[in-house]
């Protein structure tokens, strides 16, 4: 598959990058992916995020803060428990956090 090389979406045609060929994509990064690759139309969804961090919980780190939702932390959690290291505990109280690293511990 093309896509399973993080730099190989940037030749796949703008018309054939669906939300599974960028979900696929960015399951495979392995350090900074660059968003710039997928399509704008699927970053102003938070949808697409909830799918990409399910695939790849580390994803956690380029999901920008509007779409954050205490489920999508979760997702991403129950994914990959390394993802609590993008969990800002600031952002939330202490009770949503402790649920979250229950998560991220007992997966």
């Amino acid at each position: 598959e093309a896509v399973m090389r993080n730099d190989a979406l940037e030749y796949v045609p703008e018309h054939l990058k669906t939300e599974a060929v960028c979900i696929e994509a960015v399951s495979h990064f392995y350090s900074n992916y660059d968003l710039r690759k997928i399509p704008k139309k699927l970053l102003s969804q938070e949808e697409f995020f909830l799918k990409a961090v399910q695939k790849y919980g580390c994803f956690l780190k380029l999901v920008p803060e509007k779409y954050r939702s205490k489920a999508l932390l979760a997702a991403a959690l129950k994914q990959d428990g390394a993802a609590l290291k993008y969990v800002e505990p600031s952002s939330m109280s202490a009770e949503d956090y402790r649920e979250l690293c229950a998560i991220a511990f007992y997966r």
